[in-house]
């Protein structure tokens, strides 16, 4: 986790934009044979930059993502790819902010403000979708699915990301306890 969130540091400081993320990713593998960390991991690289770490030979384990029915970009290669190289997919998002569940079902477009930075995120990732309408016909999807297994939205929406190629986890990040069953009914 410690090397995931270097990476992700360097990424903000700008040091991608420079090309020295395999840099920094050598220096960490460096680290790793000198036993001063356990693993390499990654978070939010595209594909290609992904195929560059690896190619330079660094040991990944994992690589940290967006992933789920509204997001799916990790499914047009990346999956198959860690799926391939033994690199675990620990993906967060799942449930987008919890839009995916049942709460949201049959609703119409919440307004704005919306009750946290999360929730606008997640909201831009629907219009991305395709907007609140499509949106809406996805969850009484997901819904019907659902209710054939007698479990809510949320758990059906972890499941499909967990039974996509090169998942090993994902990211639940429960507010309240109650919020908890979805994720061990997955």
């Amino acid at each position: 986790m410690l090397a995931a969130a270097l990476l992700m540091l360097f990424g903000m400081l700008g040091l991608f934009r420079v090309q020295r993320y395999v840099d920094a990713a050598s220096w960490l593998d460096e680290l790793r044979h000198a036993g001063k960390i356990r693993h390499v991991g990654l978070t939010n690289f595209d594909q290609p930059r992904l195929e560059e770490i690896v190619a330079a030979g660094i040991a990944v384990v994992s690589h940290q993502v967006q992933y789920s029915v509204l997001d799916r970009r990790p499914a047009n290669g990346m999956g198959a790819r860690c799926a391939r190289d033994g690199i675990g997919l620990l993906c967060y998002g799942a449930l987008a902010g919890g839009f995916l569940s049942d709460r949201y079902l049959g609703l119409t477009d919440p307004a704005p403000p919306l009750e946290n930075r999360s929730l606008v995120k997640y909201r831009l990732m629907i219009d991305e979708f395709g907007g609140w309408d499509r949106f809406r016909d996805l969850l009484a999807v997901l819904g019907m699915a659902a209710a054939r297994h007698g479990v809510g939205i949320g758990a059906v929406a972890l499941r499909w990301v967990l039974d996509q190629p090169g998942v090993s986890g994902v990211i639940v990040g429960a507010r309240h306890a109650r919020y908890l069953d979805q994720a061990i009914q997955a």
